[in-house]
């Protein structure tokens, strides 16, 4: 089982929910995608 895989296994056991985050390179920059990216990592996002 692989990374993804194995989150999804623990979360279920633990009995807690995951929010997946998609985000579009380039939209609407690609200075406000770094900044989002950057921002989403310091917020524990992995």
């Amino acid at each position: 089982m692989g990374r993804i895989g194995k989150k999804f296994e623990e979360l279920r056991a633990n009995k807690e929910k995951a929010l997946i985050v998609y985000l579009t390179a380039g939209d609407p920059s690609l200075a406000a995608t770094r900044e989002l990216v950057l921002s989403l990592e310091k917020s524990g996002v992995n």
